[in-house]
């Protein structure tokens, strides 16, 4: 007898769940900062090694924003938070509040509020 068992869409399109779930965290936060009538920018270094997902204008500046499926390490986002003229950054997370230096770390659903 067969048995057929059902199938996540992340395994229909053949991706990992953790990057299918971090893609999926990212086109979230893009619509609720979009709706607050943000303008998102993209930012990738000249070597293309770097990448942050959003960049914000504010205040004359530039406000970096990263969004991870989880509390992983944001490399990119610590690189352009050395920068003088960066005030500072969104982490976005699944996860709690916090504060380390420049990097400003928030739940996911947080970021309509930014």
């Amino acid at each position: 007898m067969l048995q057929f068992l059902p199938l996540s869409l992340s395994e229909k399109l053949h991706f990992p769940s953790a990057l299918w779930s971090e893609k999926l965290h990212i086109d979230i936060n893009a619509g609720k900062l979009e709706r607050k009538g943000l303008p998102l920018h993209y930012f990738k270094n000249e070597e293309g090694t770097r990448e942050v997902e959003f960049m914000l204008e504010r205040d004359g500046g530039v406000v970096p924003v990263e969004v991870k499926a989880s509390n992983g390490s944001t490399i990119s986002l610590d690189e352009v938070l050395e920068k003088p003229r960066v005030p500072y950054g969104y982490k976005f997370i699944d996860g709690n509040v916090g504060v380390s230096g420049k990097k400003i770390t928030l739940p996911h659903y947080m970021a309509m509020f930014i």
